[in-house]
């Protein structure tokens, strides 16, 4: 997360530095709120997988950064990495399906009498 948090302060850093023109502002509002409204994206989509949804943050994040190419790369390769499950989560999907496996019924016995 820490790489796209870098790319998404980047681009705010960007946007700031572009809008800050009076003229861009005055010739070109849709494309500055276009701006602004893809960093929001980018920026709750950092906030989604804060709290947990891994997937849709790092979509969200690559969404709000398509705009900023080349600069929205930081972001996008960040949120690449994003959705890729960590050790920590494989090892606690591990326990859990050992602690499952473990609470399963036996499988019915099958005898023949014959």
């Amino acid at each position: 997360m820490t790489i796209a948090s870098i790319g998404v302060v980047l681009e705010f850093l960007a946007i700031i530095s572009i809008t800050s023109d009076a003229e861009f502002i005055s010739e070109l509002p849709a494309l500055s709120g276009a701006m602004w409204l893809l960093w929001a994206v980018a920026a709750l989509g950092l906030l989604v997988h804060a709290a947990g949804a891994r997937k849709p943050g790092a979509i969200m994040v690559i969404v709000g950064s398509i705009m900023f190419i080349p600069l929205g790369l930081v972001a996008i390769i960040g949120a690449k990495k994003m959705m890729k499950p960590s050790t920590e989560d494989i090892a606690e999907r591990r326990r859990l399906a050992a602690v499952t496996e473990e609470m399963a019924p036996a499988p019915p016995m099958t005898g023949q009498d014959g």
